[in-house]
């Protein structure tokens, strides 16, 4: 949901006047840590990790929209899974 929330957060901010980007990062960030921790109780149900690759796949579409944003991201869920 936050992912969702992120990617519309940034979508309006291009369109906006008075961009309010402080709150697409919050619900970015909330992606962010809800995703590394769902990747750190690997291995998942199968219906969680369609939403997983979901949230992925926004996460990285949103961050063609914000400076830095791949960067950010990639950083972000570096050594979150469990290495055997």
């Amino acid at each position: 949901m936050h992912a969702m929330l992120a990617l519309a957060g940034s979508h309006l901010d291009m369109y906006s006047e008075h961009p309010r980007q402080n709150i697409a990062l919050g619900h970015r960030q909330k992606a962010i840590a809800g995703l590394g921790a769902a990747l750190d109780r690997w291995p998942s149900q199968p219906k969680e990790a369609h939403v997983m690759l979901a949230t992925s796949c926004l996460l990285t579409y949103q961050a063609f929209f914000i400076p830095d944003g791949m960067q950010d991201y990639v950083i972000s869920l570096r050594g979150c899974g469990k290495h055997s």
